[in-house]
């Protein structure tokens, strides 16, 4: 009986030191479980596919260029490509692939020996790429013509439009905050000048969104001048007749009707008028027929 014994003392030790074993790793457990539910998780655990992905914008793509459009104009609208979304152009080659698959025509003629080598040079390098495109296609009086077309534009309609037109010609040139100002301030209409000297803004923004302002407010108060005019001289033209000036009328004017000639007008007495119209001749006209 005793080796018995000592065989179940034994087996019962075992399944104890198991359990407890069992209690200390599940304490462990919840205490795991319980420091991830009160704590955010630290940066490095958390994986790079999670974080979440700017969505690059969607860019119109630019027109054709065939060499007889303005160059500028379309840099400018491939490089705005270039900007908005840098993940389809990360390198030079990218930017310059995508510039060539718009050319058309001459220009495309003129790109047939980079197009046909993967390995020319100009197509790694997009700052001498399109260094050559300018030198090739670009307008040398670019900056001379602008500047002789912004010192002759002058305001003609809307200051608005003066601004946009203003704008689109000074947008190539490097001419300074002031000259810009100065500029602008010479070709506006007089009116509004006058206005604007009383307290001339210091930027071009501020100067153009001013003289917007007054002129509109100028246009609307020469409209309702010209309404309340044109409501006078209406009512004065449809004045109806007091009954004073109708009396008058028909007391100088007498309308009468006779069998041969209808209604007449007549500033006579009726009477003696009727009787001459009943007969047409006289006596010693009717005797010398």
């Amino acid at each position: 009986m005793a080796p018995r014994d000592s065989t179940l003392r034994a087996q019962v030790d075992l399944l104890t030191s198991q359990l407890e074993a069992m209690q200390l790793e599940m304490r462990e457990l919840r205490n795991q479980i319980s420091a991830l539910t009160t704590s955010p998780p630290s940066p490095s655990t958390i994986a790079i596919d999670q974080l979440p992905q700017s969505r690059e914008p969607q860019v119109s793509t630019p027109d054709t260029f065939s060499g007889a459009e303005d160059l500028q104009i379309f840099m400018q609208q491939c490089e705005l490509s270039f900007e908005l979304q840098p993940s389809r152009f990360p390198k030079d080659n990218h930017k310059v692939g995508f510039i060539l698959s718009y050319l058309r025509g001459p220009a495309a003629r003129w790109a047939r020996p980079i197009l046909s080598d993967k390995h020319h040079e100009l197509r790694k390098d997009f700052t001498k790429f399109s260094e050559t495109l300018d030198a090739a296609y670009g307008d040398p009086d670019y900056r001379l013509r602008a500047t002789r077309q912004l010192r002759a534009l002058v305001q003609t309609r809307s200051a608005a439009k003066y601004a946009a037109e203003f704008q689109a010609i000074s947008s190539g040139l490097s001419w300074n905050n002031e000259a810009l100002c100065s500029q602008f301030y010479e070709g506006l209409k007089d009116s509004v000048k006058k206005e604007i000297s009383k307290d001339p803004p210091e930027t071009l923004r501020a100067i153009i969104a001013l003289a917007i302002r007054i002129d509109n407010y100028q246009f609307d108060s020469r409209r309702q001048s010209e309404k309340a005019k044109s409501d006078v001289d209406e009512n004065r033209t449809t004045k109806p007749y007091s009954r004073s000036e109708k009396s008058n009328k028909s007391n100088a004017i007498n309308l009468f009707e006779t069998e041969e000639a209808g209604p007449q007008l007549s500033l006579v007495y009726p009477t003696t008028q009727t009787a001459r119209r009943s007969t047409p001749f006289s006596h010693s006209e009717s005797s010398q027929e």
